[in-house]
């Protein structure tokens, strides 16, 4: 059980260039290491420490709203769209995530 939360705890370190990669490479819609995101970051104790120790949050929605600038100032960049479908499927699943953590 220790192992589990040190694995995201350097997810979230890693978080940026992980995401950066996910999105320079090509993918498959339904094997998103966004899933892989919302699964580590549903646990509740861990998604507490995560935020409170690690600032998690800042870095996920920093990360998204940088590289929305990137795109979104390039007009036609199918990149910024399928961000933007990846961005709003996770909001999704964050939402979730809050409800999680709140007790909601």
């Amino acid at each position: 059980m220790r192992m589990f939360p040190l694995i995201t705890q350097l997810y979230i370190r890693n978080y940026v260039s992980i995401m950066e990669g996910f999105i320079t490479d090509d993918q498959e819609d339904d094997a998103s290491i966004t899933n892989l995101t919302v699964q580590l970051f549903t646990v509740k104790s861990i998604s507490h420490k995560l935020l409170e120790e690690e600032d998690a949050f800042f870095i996920i929605a920093n990360f998204y709203r940088a590289e929305m600038e990137k795109r979104v100032s390039r007009e036609g960049d199918d990149a910024a769209v399928k961000l933007e479908e990846w961005v709003l499927q996770d909001e999704k699943e964050y939402m979730k995530m809050e409800n999680v953590i709140s007790g909601a």
